[in-house]
């Protein structure tokens, strides 16, 4: 019974980080008009560093947490920046050695794969010639 509680929690939260992204996105792509590999970066590091403050603020108050398999997931499709500001700015699970691995696989993978397909090319020169 506690299992199937449990999956529900996960289930949740993984549905509003999606909820959050997807409307990240959408409203990215009507303002901004940007790359689409940017503006997945930007949106997923928006929604990371949401769910990071909200998790903090959980713990500051007691209340319901975010599971940590949600967060390592976010890190991992694209947050690293989000997680590196909720890890360093709003020193939330800073003394989680875990965490800091997951930001730097995450951090390198993202830069390996900028620098190896040239993602950032096309959205540097939309935004230094409009």
């Amino acid at each position: 019974m506690k299992s199937k509680r449990k999956f529900n929690t996960y289930q949740n939260y993984f549905m509003i980080a999606s909820i959050l992204l997807v409307l990240c996105l959408v409203l990215g792509n009507f303002y901004l008009q940007i790359d689409l590999f940017l503006l997945w970066l930007l949106s997923a590091n928006i929604v990371v560093l949401l769910i990071f403050a909200y998790d903090k603020l959980s713990a500051i108050y007691h209340s319901g947490r975010v599971p940590n398999l949600v967060l390592y997931t976010l890190i991992l499709i694209g947050g690293f920046i989000g997680g590196w500001i909720g890890l360093l700015v709003l020193r939330h699970k800073s003394r989680k050695l875990q965490y800091y691995v997951f930001l730097i696989i995450s951090t390198a993978f993202y830069i390996w794969l900028v620098f190896h397909f040239n993602m950032l090319d096309n959205s540097l020169d939309l935004i230094y010639n409009p």
